[in-house]
């Protein structure tokens, strides 16, 4: 339930919102998505969206019941937006270098037809979210907490119909860097997953990772069924997965049983959450978590299509590095492979302490600071990649690989791990091209029946999301730790030792399993063009000159 804010806090909802959203002397902005006006200048003047009253307030927990006016009958029919119930996946659009292939912001808002929307973003500009979403339709809003809201409001009702929430952090550093759009139209949800902040920057200047796929209502009589049962067991994985993390992030009951209602049984991939805390390693509850969560995702696709991921090699894209050592890169490398070293590893001191090998199985994508330099926007245009120097002199060099986009200038936001078959290197470097398996993982049914035909044609699979290549995200190495519980259980802990991952930041991304373009049909069961996605930057990628250092604002 949508929570007002507390009578005994010091604060002003709306002076909140129009402090940020309406700074003094602020000039109207037009924000160019596609080489043209977005919104003509006439246009920019948008209507004001009506404060909170405390009749209002207490009404906007109620997000299915209080329905905005529809402006959008008269507009249904110009509507050029479609379903995309199998999926799609491609990079962002960049000003200046127009493709089909790539996914503008209005690809995936129609403000004719859009209903409602759930958003999560770490980064926000709040009038570029005005001008791109519909006023008149409900936004809950899942961000960082501003420093001027007090610790004791976890909602806030910025206006009649947005509503932020702020996800419980952890002592201590970590960021709310979980990015998602859940829009809601007239007969689909539309769930998207990316590495994009709801920032114009990132949408136009920026190569960011897209995914996103439409799930249609469920029928009557299948809803009436699921509301006799328990969520976890009427439900697939990917729909149990999103659920725990609306609920972990305290998003509002009625924004999530309108998410309930739609049919996610094609549902492709394998979603991987990250929340913030010490995890306990052993425990089935907490072992969905970051490092731990990508372990289990990764061996449900390597059981499901019969892929033998133990020399498999990896190369992590990302956007931000922190300290990084051998035993944490071990340790990921293990969890990519679908190896759960956690509880069948006599002696961790052992296992992370084994020399990495002089074939590096896992690298990380990252920008020197001379492709910064020779970017388009140059050194201010690296403001969203991070990595402090202090860390350069134990960092193990020989893993790092230059993050140069393939297209000329552009500097990549995006964070995308490629899980590849020792095999398949060489034909992954003359393709670049993957073809997204549009099998559902979670279909049991006739699973079987896609993977007799497909099991031999897996080449790995592929990670795009909001995870960069740190422990922040991921998770640390595991550490042991005794537990003082007298219960039986615990006395067990008390024996073996506790085991504990610490993650400080909310992430998600989504695992999808592939083949190289080369060598697959396009007649093959289980591809479609939307899924077919060409890497944006060269693989293998080139290693750091003599003289080069990672890109650093510090």
């Amino acid at each position: 339930m949508c929570d007002t804010v507390r009578s005994s806090t010091l604060i002003e909802p709306v002076a909140v919102f129009d402090s940020i959203l309406t700074p003094k002397k602020r000039k109207p902005r037009i924000y160019d998505l596609t080489c043209q006006p977005l919104i003509d200048s006439n246009q920019v003047k948008r209507s004001r969206l009506h404060p909170c009253d405390d009749s209002t307030s207490s009404e906007l927990h109620k997000f299915n019941s209080i329905k905005p006016v529809d402006l959008t009958l008269d507009l249904k029919d110009t509507s050029t937006l479609k379903p995309c119930f199998g999926g799609r996946i491609g990079m962002t659009f960049i000003t200046g270098h127009n493709s089909q292939k790539r996914i503008r912001f209005q690809d995936l808002v129609d403000k004719a037809t859009l209903k409602k929307a759930c958003l999560s973003s770490f980064s926000i500009d709040d009038d570029w979210l005005c001008d791109v979403f519909p006023s008149t339709i409900k936004i809950c809003l899942a961000r960082p907490k501003p420093k001027m809201v007090p610790e004791s409001v976890d909602k806030l009702p910025v206006t009649n119909n947005i509503l932020w929430v702020f996800p419980k952090m952890s002592a201590g550093y970590g960021a709310m860097h979980i990015k998602f759009q859940l829009l809601w139209y007239p007969k689909f949800l539309r769930v998207v997953i990316t590495s994009a902040n709801l920032m114009p920057h990132d949408w136009q200047e920026l190569e960011n990772v897209v995914f996103y796929q439409d799930f249609p209502i469920l029928n009557s009589r299948v809803r009436q069924s699921q509301h006799s049962e328990t969520a976890s067991s009427s439900t697939n994985e990917f729909s149990k997965t999103l659920y725990n993390l609306l609920v972990s992030m305290n998003i509002p009951q009625s924004v999530i049983a309108s998410v309930q209602k739609h049919d996610f049984s094609k549902a492709l991939g394998m979603l991987v959450v990250s929340l913030p805390g010490k995890h306990d390693a052993t425990s089935m509850e907490t072992r969905q978590f970051g490092s731990m969560g990508l372990c289990t995702a990764s061996q449900v696709i390597s059981r499901q299509f019969r892929f033998d991921l133990e020399q498999a090699i990896v190369c992590m894209q990302t956007a931000s590095m922190g300290s990084t050592h051998p035993a944490w890169l071990r340790y990921m490398l293990s969890a990519f492979r679908g190896q759960d070293v956690i509880p069948e590893t006599p002696s961790l001191a052992s296992f992370f302490t084994q020399s990495m090998s002089s074939i590096e199985p896992i690298t990380i994508l990252f920008p020197s600071r001379r492709t910064v330099e020779t970017s388009r926007n140059g050194i201010p245009g690296g403001g969203t990649i991070f990595f402090s120097s202090k860390f350069w002199s134990t960092f193990p060099r020989h893993i790092i690989r230059d993050g140069v986009s393939k297209t000329q200038g552009i500097l990549m936001h995006s964070k995308i791990n490629v899980v590849i078959g020792i095999g398949y290197i060489d034909l992954l470097a003359t393709s670049q091209q993957l073809d997204i398996v549009s099998v559902p993982i979670h279909t049991q049914d006739n699973a079987h029946d896609h993977n007799t035909k497909l099991e031999k044609e897996i080449h790995g699979y592929i990670y795009c999301g909001s995870h960069n290549a740190t422990q922040a995200a991921w998770g640390s190495v595991p550490v042991m730790r005794s537990s003082v519980s007298t219960s039986s259980q615990s006395c067990k802990s008390i024996q073996h030792g506790h085991l504990q991952v610490e993650i400080k930041n909310w992430e998600l991304g989504i695992l999808l399993p592939f083949r190289i373009r080369d060598v697959c049909s396009h007649s093959s069961v289980g591809f479609n063009p939307d899924l077919s996605f060409v890497l944006p930057f060269e693989y293998p990628p080139a290693k750091y000159g003599p003289t080069d250092k990672p890109f650093s604002q510090y």
